[in-house]
């Protein structure tokens, strides 16, 4: 029982000063107004005792899952300069980064040890001036639109008070077996009465009071959380708005997938009646929240919420049947768009049939950004330019593979799910093919570290020396970002002339998967 939770677990991680400044920053664009496309500027102060010289800028120009990085964002680099005795920064690193925007973004400011920003919703024309003190985790916000920034610190740090105050839950069927014996588990309950620290819930499952609490405990949460919200004058209306949504859709999206595994429960135990009981509520609660906020100059904050709900709450189907809801054209679009982006990331839906979804789309804006995201994927485009490193150090590319199909799959060290593809597919495929010269396996790791990368080699856990192993070096290499192979283990299968056969559509199985490069194959050998 244990090391299957455990294995569930791993599985679920592959698949989330100001006196020291004045207001005006040099150079800073206008006030924010609302014009489409203005400047943006971002000026960076750090504090470090620890040498910096890099940071990763990363903002979506069309923002609509960020979790799931789609559309797929924009990413620069920027480097730190020391700072100068002249401009009063000596000691310090300093930076500035310029940009342009037509819509809100979200944009995040990084090293590998450093998060600047994380995930700011950033505007047109905004300016903002921000330093960081690396020892002692101080931000501090200046400038033009210190107060959205502002607004949008204390909101984390109000959602990380609101986790850290309430219970680690854990639901699991006989908690008893998480201890080894009697003794550990009066241990643990003692610890729960007597100390101080985090208190731990561990609690069997039962789908009925986990409807029941939710019922209790939602509304009365919502209103508190927001009264504790301070006034923001500076802070324009539609901007105001704007954050309050994108904020609370990230709470309800929350809540909704709480409430679809209570669902996920009731359907466990047989208990239809209740299955239909969440149903209604979350309909009848969440659909109004999450269809106030339009705004056709950019896409909802809400979608991602929304779409959770009608995915997992009611029978509508996204792009059918959502005429019996009270939604506008634009927001229906963004759906459909989200569902056609949903279904590339499975993987089990083929290019054409989701470029046929895409023709339902009507909004300009909506439909442009769903064809450039699909456009990339189209069977027959090649694959070129694409450097990978072999554990010899050499240089390859998916370029000198030409000749053969390729079928490309990806991984990263400690990977469960990938480890599990290996085992059950790929072991498989590399037997079955393994006299077959016209196939060359290829399967990429995107650790950061190439020592934990030669040891995943040797440790037989996610790939063999049957296939040829390649090392990407970061889950930012240009091939994983330009075909969105986030997911993990993602797989993409290429022709002889180095053109994309499938990227969607390979999540078939198996046999399905042998079947269908065996025919390719077959294709090929006739005259």
């Amino acid at each position: 029982m244990k090391k299957r939770n455990i294995f569930f677990f791993l599985a679920l991680l592959c698949l989330f000063g100001k006196d020291l400044y004045g207001q005006k920053v040099a150079g800073h664009p206008p006030v924010p107004s609302a014009v489409e496309g203005a400047p943006v500027v971002v000026y960076g102060e750090i504090k470090s005792r620890k040498a910096l010289s890099q940071f990763e800028v990363k903002y979506w120009e069309n923002p609509l899952d960020l979790q799931n990085d789609a559309p797929v964002s924009v990413l620069e680099y920027i480097t730190l300069l020391p700072g100068k005795l002249s401009d009063g920064t000596l000691g310090n690193y300093t930076f500035r980064w310029d940009g342009n925007l037509s819509y809100p973004t979200v944009i995040s400011i990084s090293s590998l040890e450093t998060d600047l920003l994380n995930q700011f919703v950033l505007f047109p024309g905004d300016s903002i001036k921000v330093y960081l003190d690396t020892h002692t985790h101080v931000r501090v916000f200046s400038g033009p639109s210190e107060a959205s920034f502002q607004y949008q610190e204390d909101r984390k740090r109000m959602n990380k008070k609101n986790i850290f105050s309430k219970p680690v839950s854990f639901l699991i069927r006989n908690p008893s077996s998480l201890f080894d014996d009697e003794e550990q588990l009066k241990a643990h309950q003692n610890q729960q009465l007597h100390g101080f620290g985090r208190e731990v819930d561990i609690q069997e499952p039962d789908a009925m009071s986990m409807f029941l609490k939710f019922k209790e405990e939602w509304d009365s949460f919502k209103t508190h959380q927001l009264a504790d919200l301070p006034e923001y004058g500076h802070i324009k209306d539609r901007h105001l708005k704007y954050l309050l949504a994108h904020d609370l859709a990230e709470s309800y999206n929350t809540d909704l997938q709480s409430l679809a595994r209570t669902k996920d429960y009731a359907i466990q135990e047989g208990n239809d009646q209740l299955s239909r009981e969440i149903d209604q509520l979350a309909i009848d609660k969440f659909l109004p929240l999450l269809t106030t906020y339009d705004d056709p100059s950019h896409h909802s904050p809400y979608v991602k919420a929304l779409f959770t709900l009608l995915t997992q709450f009611s029978t509508f189907k996204i792009g059918e049947g959502l005429d019996d809801l009270a939604l506008t054209a634009n927001l229906k679009d963004q759906l459909l768009m989200m569902d056609i982006f949903w279904k590339y990331r499975q993987g089990r839906i083929p290019y054409y049939d989701l470029a046929e979804m895409a023709k339902k789309i009507r909004h300009p804006e909506t439909k442009k950004i769903t064809e450039d995201f699909l456009v990339k994927f189209r069977p027959g485009t090649e694959v070129t330019g694409f450097n990978f490193q072999t554990p010899e150090g050499d240089s390859l590319k998916l370029d000198d593979l030409r000749g053969h199909y390729v079928l490309v799959s990806t991984y990263f060290t400690g990977c469960s799910a990938s480890s599990n593809y290996y085992k059950r597919t790929l072991d498989t495929l590399l037997d079955t093919f393994k006299t077959t010269p016209d196939l060359k396996v290829v399967i990429i790791s995107s650790d950061t570290d190439d020592q934990v990368w030669h040891h995943s080699l040797s440790s037989k856990q996610y790939t063999d020396h049957r296939a040829i192993n390649l090392w990407a070096g970061t889950p930012n290499h240009p091939f994983l970002r330009f075909y969105h192979l986030k997911g993990y283990p993602s797989q993409v299968l290429l022709g002889p002339d180095g053109e994309i056969i499938a990227i969607p559509g390979l999540k078939i199985g198996t046999k399905g998967l042998i079947s269908t490069i065996q025919k390719h194959l077959n294709s090929q050998s006739k005259p």
